[in-house]
């Protein structure tokens, strides 16, 4: 995902279409400011819904690479979100 201007960025929403079944196994994100990594982090899984809250970074491209799945996989909605500081998990 590119922005045209910075973005902050502290909430990403992934959503698989699993009336297909589930097939992401396991996925990376990684958040750019230019060319400086500033977030990298390794998950498992994202099913119907996955709320993903850090730390508020600032960022002008998110990469979501999928390190593993069932089957080839399918994204159905990827959301990113400014949240309340308060409602970032700690």
């Amino acid at each position: 995902i590119y922005f045209s201007k910075k973005q902050t960025v502290n909430c990403i929403k992934l959503k698989e279409p699993v009336e297909y079944g589930q097939s992401v196994k396991s996925f990376t994100i990684e958040m750019y400011d230019s060319d400086l990594l500033t977030f990298h982090k390794a998950f498992t899984t994202i099913g119907s819904r996955r709320l993903i809250s850090f730390p508020a970074k600032q960022c002008n491209r998110i990469r979501i690479r999928i390190t593993d799945s069932k089957v080839d996989p399918t994204i159905e909605t990827i959301s990113v979100y400014n949240i309340p500081e308060e409602l970032v998990e700690k």
